[in-house]
């Protein structure tokens, strides 16, 4: 994720999908992060460079989470901060 949002432009969508829970939650899943983490993580900890209002997580409506499948998994959206003039 970090590679994703330093080599978009400013202002550009993120967008990170079919994300796993992490193992602690879903067990049955490859192991991920939880939904928690992206608010948390993004400006304090790691420093991306993106805007955290711009945070937005969706259920993941594929196919497989249809079928009951992947059903915990979701989709990221952020957008990279636009560059100060």
């Amino acid at each position: 994720v970090s590679e994703m949002i330093r080599i978009a432009k400013p202002g550009a969508p993120v967008i990170v999908e079919q994300v796993s829970p992490s193992v602690c939650t879903d067990n049955e899943d490859w192991g991920g992060v939880d939904r928690q983490f992206w608010r948390a993580a993004t400006v304090q900890k790691y420093r991306w460079d993106v805007d955290p209002k711009s945070i937005e997580i969706q259920e993941d409506l594929s196919l497989g989470s249809a079928k009951g499948e992947y059903e915990s998994r979701y989709h990221v959206f952020m957008k990279k901060n636009v560059a100060a003039e």
